[in-house]
């Protein structure tokens, strides 16, 4: 830290402040690919890599950079898992080996690691290089929560203002939703999520599919729900189909998956108290 100092931030390399706090990535990454230009990490827990593609679109639209690499990474290590443990929040015995939707947990969880990372650029830059776009973001929604991570807010109108707002910056209606990528944590925080769409969908909510790699990976806090879309984007990519979902409930276990591109909507809500919602349109 003192030779940072002492030789001032313009000259200093990612190395010194990878030792004063954990949260470099995204430094670390340009500088092992010897990537040049804008770089920023986004530490806010759960589903950061959802705030990493909103922060990306925002530097797109002031023209702060052509092309960003927007993701997350996870890693389990053992002082990680140890406080986890400690804090009373990590799934056990058979809850660990069966993880489904268990709306009645007050907060525990299966933990994963993993990374996934997706490309956000301008279209114009897009075609340059001969790259079909998988979709395009047209609208999001962002709020906070004012409870602390010990006690999750679990008032849906915070993520019901969020749907709302992308929503409306999509110009969407909500019958118009072909699918809900989310990233649940397969506890009571869950029926947040299940009852901002309800209010923000209406009859729609019933009926859309919602789509996680949670349930057959264990949750990957920050990175889940890109992994997620990024697992979506290339099975469109392919023609291939999206793979079933087993939350345990049958109502929404048993809804039809779209068979290619659709409007999407990517939903989350951590026990930082961050509310966000993105919709993305599919390729014109």
């Amino acid at each position: 830290m003192r030779a940072v100092t002492r030789s001032g931030g313009a000259e200093s390399d990612i190395a010194g402040f990878s030792t004063v706090v954990a949260n470099s990535t995204g430094g670390w990454v340009s500088n092992a690919l010897l990537l040049k230009g804008y770089s920023c990490t986004i530490s806010q827990g759960a589903d950061a890599g959802f705030h990493a593609l909103m922060f990306a679109h925002l530097a797109l639209a002031s023209g702060s950079a052509p092309r960003i690499l927007a993701g997350a990474a996870d890693e389990l290590y053992s002082q990680y898992v140890v406080n986890y443990d400690e804090l009373g929040l990590l799934c056990t015995g058979d809850e660990e080996r069966d993880y489904r939707l268990r709306l009645d947990i007050p907060d525990r969880r299966v933990l994963a690691e993993g990374a996934a990372y997706v490309v956000a650029e301008e279209r114009a830059h897009a075609s340059e290089r001969g790259a079909t776009p998988l979709a395009e973001l047209v609208g999001y929604g962002q709020t906070m929560d004012v409870d602390g991570f010990l006690s999750p807010c679990l008032d849906p109108a915070g993520l019901q203002t969020s749907i709302d707002a992308a929503l409306g910056g999509a110009g969407w209606e909500p019958e118009s939703v072909g699918l809900v990528i989310w990233s649940p944590q397969g506890n009571r925080t869950d029926r947040k999520t299940l009852d901002a769409l309800r209010a923000s969908l209406g009859d729609r909510a019933a009926h859309v599919p919602l789509v996680t790699s949670v349930f057959h990976t264990g949750l990957a806090e920050a990175c889940s729900g890109t992994a997620t879309l990024a697992a979506v984007l290339a099975a469109w990519a392919d023609g291939a189909g999206l793979w079933p979902q087993i939350t345990g409930i049958d109502d929404i276990d048993d809804r039809p998956l779209p068979d290619g591109p659709t409007r999407t909507l990517l939903i989350s809500s951590s026990e930082l108290g961050f509310n966000l919602a993105l919709a993305l349109e599919p390729p014109r």
